[in-house]
């Protein structure tokens, strides 16, 4: 009997059933994302940024509603070769690929996704598909699959999959702050000293960080690299190692200018919180003075 289990465990029950007009469709979609906002105790993580590649409209148009009412962003394509042009055009924390699809099928989406330049082929992909026997999902893992998730979806296990896929990066589990650095300057400089000194760092990286998202704004890919460097050599003199990590990227300059502006987006929240972090910090140190 053909082992149908191997890849990612039995599977499960269906979510829903099949919306065959518009208006049921427009229904169901509503009850999906509405169930996934009420959803508590089952937090959906951190907020990605999501390619979901499904040639079937209805299945695609209610994976959307579902990621986007966990919070996430959302970008969906029909087929595999849309899915490795946005792949290679923009940056995603992932890419939920369908297998069986017209013009350009999973396994040879994900498999050009490996050979793209730059970043993008890092990507995680997680398959969607009914075909979880062994013999296919050895040739998933061999195109570049990162995981798979079976079909009908279960969304808690589709959750965990994502979880388990943006947690690989380098820079995830970094905190906002080291301040190790910091407490080497305060052990050597005098008290007054020290915390004018350090309450200039967070208006800098702040302006760094304007400088930097003008650059992307205006397609200037080594402007920008050159601006995520004094960002990069700012953040790494104080301690700000999750802005370190993600302006290091930057000057990769793999990805282009969509691969660029993506990292500044996750900038965008990561230097206000490394700054908030550093006069945090001073507050701790007054207080304890």
């Amino acid at each position: 009997m053909t082992d149908q289990t191997a890849c990612h465990g039995p599977p499960p029950a269906t979510l829903a059933p099949s919306a065959a007009s518009g208006g049921a469709i427009g229904r169901a979609l509503g009850l999906a994302a509405d169930a996934a906002a009420r959803r508590a105790g089952r937090p959906a993580g951190r907020p990605m940024r999501l390619l979901v590649a499904e040639d079937n409209e209805t299945s695609r148009m209610l994976a959307e509603a579902m990621l986007s009412a966990d919070g996430h962003e959302v970008v969906a394509v029909a087929n595999g070769a849309e899915a490795v042009e946005a792949v290679g055009r923009s940056r995603f924390d992932a890419v939920l690929m369908d297998i069986q699809m017209p013009v350009m099928d999973g396994v040879a989406a994900t498999a050009a996704i490996r050979a793209l330049p730059g970043t993008g082929a890092s990507t995680p992909v997680i398959a969607l598909t009914a075909d979880v026997a062994q013999r296919h999902c050895e040739t998933f893992r061999k195109a570049g699959v990162d995981n798979v998730v079976p079909k009908p979806i279960d969304w808690t296990s589709l959750r965990e999959a994502l979880a388990g896929a943006v947690d690989d990066r380098p820079e995830n589990g970094l905190p906002d702050l080291d301040p190790t650095k910091l407490n080497e300057f305060a052990e050597v400089l005098k008290p007054e000293r020290m915390r004018s000194l350090i309450a200039l760092v967070p208006p800098d990286l702040m302006a760094r960080l304007a400088d930097l998202k003008a650059a992307a704004a205006g397609g200037d890919v080594e402007l920008s690299k050159h601006v995520a460097h004094t960002l990069r050599g700012a953040a790494g003199g104080y301690g700000a190692v999750k802005v370190y990590a993600l302006a290091t990227r930057i000057m990769s300059g793999a990805g282009g200018i969509g691969g660029i502006s993506a990292v500044v987006e996750e900038l965008d929240v990561a230097v206000p919180a490394a700054a908030a972090a550093i006069l945090a910090w001073l507050e701790a140190r007054k207080s304890a003075a």
